[in-house]
C-alpha cells in the first residue's frame, strides 16, 4: 500500500465522480461508506481508498492492501460526499461492465428487467432484493436511474457490485429471449395468474415497471401474474411485488 498525496486537482477530478457524465467520462464510481467499500475490497473493485483526515488510519491500512490510500483533509472530504452525516472513507473504483443483453441472457438463467423506475432508492432496493433472492442479472431499460449514482448504490446496500449488468429496450429484450428460451414474467394488477400458485419457470426475465405507467412489454409478450391482494388494497410498490415473487421462487443455494 501507498499513501498518495491530496491535491486540488485531485479534488476536481474525484468530485467530478458524482455526477453521471463524470463517471461515464472517466469509467469510474464513486462508493461511500465503509461497507459498501469494504464490499468493494473483497471482490477487487478498488483502485484507491480515500480516508477523512483524523479517521483510524491504521485500521484501514491494514485492509486495503496493495491498493493506494489517500488521506483527505475533512472539508474536501465532506464535499466529496453526498450524505449530510459522511462516513469516514470514499473509494474510487471502476464502473461495472454492462454487458449486451444476449450475452447475459446466455450466461444466467434468472434475470431482472427494470422499465421506468427512475427513483433511485427504488432501484437500489429492487437490486439488493433481486441478489438476496437468487437474481444472476439485472436489465436496465432506457430511463431509469443510474446503478452507479450514490444513492442507488447505498440503497443497493453492495447488490450493484455482485449482479451482472446489462441495458436493453423492450423490443432487444423480446428479440434476445426468442432464442435464449427465458420466459418473460410480468407482474400485474389485475388478469393474470395467480402469483402464489405460479412456478419459476427455469429461465426467466421478471419485469419491474413504472408503478404508475407499467410496461411498455405487451401481454402477449410472457406470462402475466397478478399477486392476490387482501382486503381493499388493489397493489403493492413494485419492490415489494418483486420481493413476494421472488421469495416464492427462491430455494436457497442448492438450486
Amino acid at each position: 500500500m501507498s499513501v498518495a498525496a491530496w491535491s486540488k486537482d485531485r479534488f476536481r477530478t474525484v468530485r467530478a465522480l458524482r455526477e453521471r457524465e463524470g463517471r461515464v467520462d472517466a469509467g469510474l464510481q464513486l462508493l461511500e461508506g465503509p461497507r459498501l467499500v469494504g464490499e468493494a475490497l473483497e471482490r477487487g473493485m478498488v483502485l484507491e481508498v480515500l480516508l477523512r483526515d483524523g479517521a483510524p488510519e491504521e485500521l484501514w491500512r491494514s485492509r486495503v492492501g496493495p491498493v493506494p490510500l489517500t488521506l483527505v483533509p475533512t472539508a474536501d472530504f465532506e464535499r466529496l460526499c453526498d450524505t449530510r452525516s459522511p462516513q469516514d472513507v470514499l473509494a474510487v473504483g471502476p464502473l461495472s461492465t454492462e454487458l449486451p443483453v444476449v450475452q447475459l441472457l446466455e450466461r444466467c438463467r434468472r434475470v431482472l428487467y427494470l422499465e421506468g423506475v427512475q427513483d433511485p432508492g427504488n432501484c437500489g432496493a429492487l437490486l439488493r432484493t433481486a441478489c438476496a433472492l437468487g437474481i444472476e442479472a439485472v436489465l436496465f431499460a432506457p430511463g431509469c436511474a443510474d446503478s452507479s449514482s450514490s444513492r442507488v448504490l447505498r440503497a443497493a446496500a453492495g447488490a450493484s457490485l455482485r449482479l451482472l449488468q446489462g441495458r436493453a429496450t423492450t423490443d432487444e429484450l423480446q428479440a434476445a429471449v426468442r432464442w435464449s428460451e427465458h420466459t418473460i414474467v410480468i407482474p400485474v394488477v389485475h388478469g393474470g395468474v395467480d402469483a402464489l400458485g405460479f412456478a419459476a419457470p427455469e429461465r426467466f426475465v421478471l419485469v419491474a415497471g413504472n408503478e404508475g405507467q407499467g410496461t411498455a412489454l405487451s401481454a402477449a409478450a410472457g406470462k402475466l401474474v397478478t399477486i392476490p391482494m387482501a382486503g381493499s388494497m388493489e397493489s403493492l410498490n413494485v419492490a415489494a411485488a418483486v420481493a413476494v415473487l421472488l421469495g416464492r421462487w427462491w430455494r436457497g443455494p442448492q438450486r
